[in-house]
């Protein structure tokens, strides 16, 4: 008997010191509470600064596209340009060749008589012959 009230005694005094040091119930919702408050406030403020940051980012580089776009644009035109006087150049320098060849040819063709002699006539005839064979 005397253990067990001794032992009865031993788990009162643990008790009460688990109960002594024990928090309680209203004070642990309250601390819960305030933490999920916190909680969301730190959440949302991190949401906007997040929105900001990325808006920030997104009007970055629409600028930046808009500067290559404006920048790549006149190089464009200016090489398109380029490229359509290139291209008169070449039909010009096509038709001088053309002309060229048009003159060689004539040149390269023997000389006739002059004149609708018969002598005349019979050497042009004679020249043709030999020329186009």
């Amino acid at each position: 008997m005397e253990l067990r009230c001794k032992a009865q005694s031993l788990l009162i005094h643990d008790f009460r010191k688990i109960l002594d040091n024990a928090v309680d119930v209203d004070e642990v919702e309250e601390i819960i509470y305030s933490l999920t408050s916190e909680a969301q406030t730190t959440i949302e403020s991190l949401k906007t600064n997040w929105d900001k940051d990325k808006q920030a980012i997104v009007s970055e580089w629409v600028m930046s596209n808009e500067e290559m776009v404006k920048r790549y644009q006149g190089e464009f035109t200016n090489n398109l340009e380029i490229a359509k006087e290139a291209v008169d150049k070449i039909d010009d320098l096509e038709s001088q060749l053309h002309q060229l060849k048009q003159q060689l040819t004539e040149a390269q063709k023997p000389q006739t008589f002059y004149g609708h002699t018969l002598p005349a006539l019979a050497g042009n005839r004679s020249i043709d012959f030999y020329y186009s064979n």
